[in-house]
């Protein structure tokens, strides 16, 4: 099983320089780990998890912040099932993102040019989103949003007839590993996005809500990572 962890370190470190940017990489026993810079585009989990599918490890893939960077990796240690929940809810995601959506709908004439298909896409972008667990069963998203991205905002084309998109965000706790192959399934439809764990990187609008813990933690020098994928 080392062999097999060392084949797919070599794996990883093949592209770094080309398809993936990382600060810094480790063999430590199971683990094959990726320090990750600040931020990086959605593009480098999709390279992260194909690299995973190519070496036969696509369930053991993994994301997360530790110690204030965002950190990719590799174990073949098995991980515990998951916690088995001591309160049983309804699962409300879905209206939850049909919400959201309808709120984006009724937000003004620009919102008219976005068609049905790009809703019902972030409809089940945010519903995967808000669904989606740490490894060992961890409430993962702190907060999340739903915006109507026109010409020039956040980085959009500034001409007036750009059409406009939507940007989903989502905010999620630092210290909680989630399953890359789980992340990458729900945010297959996106092209374009950013992962980051430094604020300044995104418009304040994009400051989503934390947690007291996710506070207290940063307090510490932990941060939590933010998500923001454009559907279009």
């Amino acid at each position: 099983m080392a062999s097999d962890i060392g084949e797919a370190h070599r794996a990883v470190l093949a592209h770094v320089g080309s398809a993936l940017r990382v600060e810094r990489s480790s063999l430590r026993g199971p683990a094959s780990v990726h320090v990750m810079p600040d931020s990086v585009p959605i593009s480098h989990l999709y390279t992260f998890q194909k690299i995973a599918v190519a070496c036969g490890k696509a369930g053991i893939s993994a994301m997360g912040s530790v110690d204030g960077n965002i950190v990719f990796s590799l174990n073949s240690r098995p991980r515990p099932p998951p916690a088995p929940s001591k309160k049983r809810s309804r699962d409300t995601s879905r209206e939850e993102a049909d919400r959201a959506c309808a709120r984006v709908k009724k937000s003004g004439e620009r919102a008219a040019s976005v068609s049905d298909d790009v809703f019902e896409t972030a409809k089940d972008v945010l519903t995967g989103l808000i669904k989606l667990r740490g490894v060992g069963g961890e409430s993962l998203i702190e907060s999340w949003g739903l915006s109507l991205r026109t010409g020039g905002q956040w980085g959009a084309p500034a001409a007036a007839d750009a059409p406009p998109n939507l940007v989903v965000c989502a905010r999620l706790s630092a210290g909680v590993a989630v399953g890359m192959r789980g992340v990458v399934e729900v945010l297959r439809p996106c092209k374009d996005g950013l992962l980051t764990v430094n604020p300044d990187t995104v418009d304040t609008d994009f400051h989503l809500p934390q947690h007291e813990q996710s506070l207290v933690a940063q307090r510490g020098g932990q941060r939590s990572l933010l998500l923001l994928v454009s559907i279009s």
